[in-house]
Parts: C-alpha cells; sequence; structure tokens
C-alpha cells in the first residue's frame, strides 16, 4: 500500500498509455497551456484537457466553462436545479428553467417561433385539455375540460354564452341552431329565436 509517483526528470512532459488498439499521450503543461492533455496519437488530436482553472475542455484546449465541449452531446438526463437556466443562442436568448414556482420559458429579446403541425396543452396532470390547435384545421379553446370556442372553416363557433360588450357582423352575419336565443337586456328580457317551426320575437319585460 502507499502512494505511486510518476515523475519525469527528463525535457518531456508525457506519458504515454498504449495497446494494440489505442495510443494515448498524458501530458502535463503541453499544448500551449497549463493543465492536463489527453492527446490521440493514432488520430493527431487532443481529445481533452483539465486546466488548472478546473475547466473541462473536451476536444478544445482552451475551455472558458467547468465544461466546454467543441461537438454535439448526447445524454440520457439533465438536472437543473430552480433558478438554473438552460441557455440557448449566442447571447442566451432563449432560456428554460424553474424558479421554484413556476416553469418559465423566456425569449426576451426576440419572438418566439413554436413549429409544429399538432399543438396541445393539458393541465398539470394531463387529464385536462386547456387548448388545441391543429394545421389546417381548427383551433379549441376549453373551460374545465369543456370546448367553449372552436375556429371553423367559415368563422367559429361558441359553445354556451357569449358575452360581449359590441358586435359588427361582416359576411354571413349571425348563425345560431334552433331553440338558441338571442337574448337582449340584463335580465334578458328581449329574446329572438327559432324552434324549429316558428320564429319568436319574445318581451317579457
Amino acid at each position: 500500500t502507499g502512494t505511486l509517483n510518476v515523475v519525469n526528470t527528463g525535457s518531456s512532459t508525457s506519458l504515454r498509455i498504449e495497446n494494440g488498439n489505442a495510443d494515448f499521450l498524458l501530458q502535463a503543461g503541453d499544448a500551449g497551456s497549463d493543465g492536463l492533455h489527453f492527446y490521440d496519437m493514432d488520430n493527431s488530436a487532443y481529445r481533452m484537457m483539465i486546466a488548472n482553472s478546473g475547466n473541462v475542455g473536451i476536444a478544445t484546449i482552451t475551455p472558458t466553462e467547468k465544461l466546454d465541449v467543441a461537438g454535439n452531446i448526447k445524454s440520457t438526463g439533465l438536472l437543473l436545479d430552480d433558478n438554473q437556466k438552460l441557455q440557448i443562442g449566442a447571447g442566451q436568448d432563449l432560456q428554460l428553467f424553474h424558479d421554484g414556482s413556476y416553469s418559465r420559458i423566456n425569449s426576451e429579446n426576440h419572438g418566439l417561433i413554436v413549429r409544429t403541425n399538432m399543438f396541445h396543452i393539458n393541465n398539470g396532470a394531463n387529464n385536462e385539455s386547456l387548448l388545441k390547435a391543429t394545421a389546417n384545421s381548427n383551433v379549441e379553446l376549453y373551460y374545465d375540460n369543456s370546448k367553449k370556442f372552436e375556429t371553423t372553416n367559415i368563422g367559429v363557433q361558441v359553445t354556451g354564452v357569449l358575452d360581449v360588450g359590441s358586435v359588427q357582423l361582416n359576411g354571413a352575419g349571425l348563425q345560431m341552431g334552433d331553440a338558441d336565443k338571442v337574448q337582449l337586456g340584463a335580465g334578458n328580457d328581449l329574446q329572438i329565436y327559432h324552434n324549429g317551426s316558428n320564429s319568436f320575437i319574445q318581451d317579457s319585460g
């Protein structure tokens, strides 16, 4: 037991590790910078380095962050604490993070474009719909998992009561089904409707 010290008293700063399948140099303070470097002899390339600052570089010998990778990363997971951000873009313009209470997508300096042929928003339990949008089709809005508003090929369809301050109609006007009523007044005293056989203008005021 004890410590194994490998000390080079000569001019070289490299430890060569070689077998039939790989040939690597472990270099201290080489490649024009301090730190520890892993050099691939077979492909004449620096694969990784650990700088004196503690920064780790993969495929780069000048890491500027704790982990600096020149290339793509494949991972089975990414864990970030509250308020730790996934930042994307040269100026970190797109930020994804959780602040402890809410999950946030921030794009303060630019627009945010979502490209998909089907876009659904569900509640946290994933058992209620909030919004559905489908390319070349409709957009649906829900209240308590009940569809209340839908775009159609001729306009929009509202399920329930439409409460508006004023209405301006163009084109085909206002289309309603049998027994659906236009109700006017604070107490709905004036009602206009068709029951399938007859049309009515009814004043109960």
